[in-house]
């Protein structure tokens, strides 16, 4: 689930929320001031489930995510092709 920070114009708070992307937040969970929540801009943080993925250059861990599926994709491909489309 998505973590956005909002501040409180009301109170001043600020504070970190988890939430639906598409769910809005307008009441401050510190002082329930109603339409005084602004989001803030923040950098996202990326989590890897790649293990040491630090000492891993990224070109690696893409090739090697590419050769892995490589041949799903052509199934794929070649499913897409035999799909008889009808003009509508």
């Amino acid at each position: 689930m998505p973590r956005y920070r909002y501040r409180c114009a009301a109170c001043k708070v600020e504070q970190i929320i988890f939430h639906r992307i598409g769910k809005k937040i307008d009441t401050c969970p510190k002082c329930n001031t109603k339409k005084q929540m602004s989001k803030m801009l923040t950098t996202p943080t990326i989590i890897s489930n790649v293990e040491n993925a630090d000492s891993i250059p990224v070109g690696e861990v893409t090739k090697k995510h590419i050769e892995e599926n490589r041949e799903i994709l052509k199934q794929q491909q070649k499913e897409a092709k035999e799909i008889d489309y009808e003009p509508s």
